[in-house]
């Protein structure tokens, strides 16, 4: 009662309301001093998260080791599909490689006729140790091997 009708909505799932928002009703906002009826919104949030496994942290977990950040180069066939390297970069080694971003997808005259060049960044971090060169350097080696075998993707000379 305390919403303006018509000015007001409501988030449902379900039967459940998850929460309520919209304008003051004028009759509330002038007995309260307001000259412009105030926006509000209420969440309700034992509704949004019900977890199934109570004993289960729902909490994001950071690493306290640092990420390391590298680039990619590949030259890949036209019509072949950007997400096959991107889905085969991610699977070399889910524990280790935390985020794979396409940044630039060129075609053009310095590029081999035929192909496209497409550059990822992919962030390397463990949660348990901080990263060797050693471990990188396999790790690159196995990005460049799957690039070539899922997506028929080479690593780009320059």
């Amino acid at each position: 009662n305390y919403y303006h009708p018509g000015r007001m909505g409501a988030i449902k799932q379900g039967p459940k309301t998850l929460a309520y928002f919209g304008e003051i009703h004028p009759r509330i906002a002038k007995k309260n001093g307001f000259k412009t009826s105030p926006l509000a919104f209420e969440i309700f949030l034992d509704g949004l998260i019900t977890p199934k496994d109570k004993k289960k942290n729902l909490a994001v977990q950071f690493s306290p080791y640092q990420p390391v950040e590298q680039d990619f180069g590949f030259l890949m066939a036209e019509g072949r599909p950007i997400d096959d390297l991107l889905k085969a970069l991610q699977k070399v080694d889910r524990q280790i490689i935390k985020q794979v971003h396409l940044f630039d997808v060129y075609e053009g005259e310095k590029v081999e006729s035929g192909f496209k060049s497409v550059a990822v960044k992919i962030v390397f971090q463990s949660d348990k140790n901080t990263l060797k060169e050693e471990e990188l350097t396999t790790l690159r080696g196995k990005i460049i091997e799957s690039a070539e075998k899922s997506a028929g993707a080479r690593l780009r000379s320059q």
